[in-house]
């Protein structure tokens, strides 16, 4: 069963405005969000950071920056994980480059990041209008499959049940 990328409208908004700020560079942010099923609910965005590192063939977060607004986040949302990492190609390319298949190999196969599965949506500017593409890596497979990318309104029940439900709490966590 094909998983689908769902992302609440304002959040995909400020990926948009992201994108098109720094036309004609390399941008973007990390997701986090809940998996439920074959559906992988992205709810918040975080930006790049202030001193993000961008140029036209390539992208440096402020993972420093980025960290520390993760960490606010879930403590508050502890029920969010990281669940997708987007960034804009410069010109038409739509498709992950070797180095972003090497990335995104790293992240999902390192325990440390706690991501079985992400996604890496890739944004093209064209005419003015930013176009997403979104693809899943797993840590059973190791390689991109591109999965649907859907927007939905902030009110959309995924939305509104990603953000209310209470961390699930696993045997391991319990002891």
């Amino acid at each position: 069963m094909t998983s689908t990328f769902i992302v609440a409208r304002t959040d995909y908004n400020g990926m948009v405005e992201e994108a098109l700020a720094h036309c004609g560079m390399e941008t973007g942010g990390t997701g986090l969000g809940v998996r439920r099923g074959n559906e992988i609910i992205k709810v918040i965005n975080v930006p790049a950071g202030p001193r993000a590192r961008r140029a036209r063939a390539r992208y440096t977060p402020d993972t420093q920056w980025q960290e520390a607004v993760v960490c606010v986040i879930r403590q508050r949302l502890p029920q969010l994980t990281y669940v997708s990492d987007w960034h804009v190609h410069p010109g038409s390319f739509d498709e992950p480059s070797s180095i972003d298949r090497d990335t995104a190999r790293r992240v999902v196969s390192e325990t440390e990041w706690d991501a079985p599965a992400v996604v890496f949506p890739i944004a093209v500017i064209e005419e003015g209008r930013v176009r997403f593409r979104a693809y899943l890596m797993t840590r059973e497979v190791l390689e991109f499959e591109e999965i649907p990318f859907l927007v939905v309104p902030d009110n959309d029940p995924r939305m509104i049940a990603a953000l209310t439900a209470p961390k699930i709490m696993y045997l391991s966590e319990a002891s």
